[in-house]
């Protein structure tokens, strides 16, 4: 399976991590301040969404096997994404390239982009 990490970032420039699973096209929910929990704890974050009944904040959303970003929404109080999650449900919203905050995440976390 070809997974990867994701990044989102709140309008107050928040970022969290989260794994995207290439092969089945789809963000796994769960959010974590340490990219490296990632890995560990995918599982458990689909029963954080259907446990989380919040609206949510608009984020913009990032996969690095997508190398696109878009927006969807996630909950900061339940740790998820509870917006979009299937590729095929925000396809035509993909934005190509990597943002620049994203750039300077990748700088400030692994020391290159």
């Amino acid at each position: 399976m070809s997974s990867t990490y994701g990044v989102i970032k709140f309008k107050d420039n928040q970022i969290l991590s989260f794994v995207y699973y290439g092969t089945s096209d789809i963000v796994i929910p769960g959010l974590h301040t340490d990219v490296k929990e990632i890995w560990d704890k995918n599982k458990e974050s689909w029963d954080k969404l259907l446990d989380c009944n919040h609206t949510g904040e608009e984020v913009e959303a990032y996969a690095e096997y997508l190398g696109c970003s878009w927006i969807t929404t996630a909950c900061r109080e339940c740790g998820v994404i509870n917006g979009l999650l299937m590729t095929d449900d925000f396809e035509d919203e993909l934005v190509r390239g990597k943002p620049d905050w994203v750039k300077e995440f990748c700088i400030k976390t692994w020391g290159k982009e």
